[in-house]
């Protein structure tokens, strides 16, 4: 590992010697540190508290929080830098507040409310079926 490290430390020591010796600037170095899984005790620095405190007063942060936290554990991805996904996942839900005029709604949740549309659907059909047999029942009749 410190071997790693010390060869991209060169490396950018060198593409910064020659971007100098070209009259160019070099291309920021990119952060050293791998991709890694969010921890079960991950927080935001208080530092990325503050930012979304200052800058989003409209975004309920500790809720959006427990939802990034349980969101990126759940899938289990890695990424290099936690805080900036963090900043991302506040902007996200600002643009999204903005968009629909106020805060995200909680959306109904549990059996009840997702078989509700099948209910209505299948009461409209059998209430269809039920008229059609009632016609050809009359029509038999007659």
């Amino acid at each position: 590992m410190s071997g790693d490290k010390w060869i991209l430390d060169r490396l950018a020591a060198l593409e910064r010697r020659v971007s100098a010796l070209e009259g160019r600037t070099a291309a920021p170095a990119r952060p050293s540190g791998r991709s890694r899984q969010l921890g079960e005790d991950w927080t935001p620095e208080p530092g990325t508290l503050r930012w979304a405190k200052e800058k989003y007063p409209d975004v309920d942060e500790p809720k959006e929080r427990e939802k990034f936290r349980n969101y990126w554990q759940a899938r289990g991805e890695p990424r290099r830098d936690w805080q900036a996904a963090y900043r991302n996942w506040i902007i996200r839900e600002s643009e999204y507040a903005a968009e629909r005029g106020g805060p995200r709604r909680p959306r109904p949740n549990g059996p009840a409310s997702r078989t509700e549309s099948i209910d209505r659907t299948n009461r409209e059909r059998t209430g269809r079926v039920a008229a059609r047999l009632a016609e050809i029942w009359k029509t038999d009749k007659s």
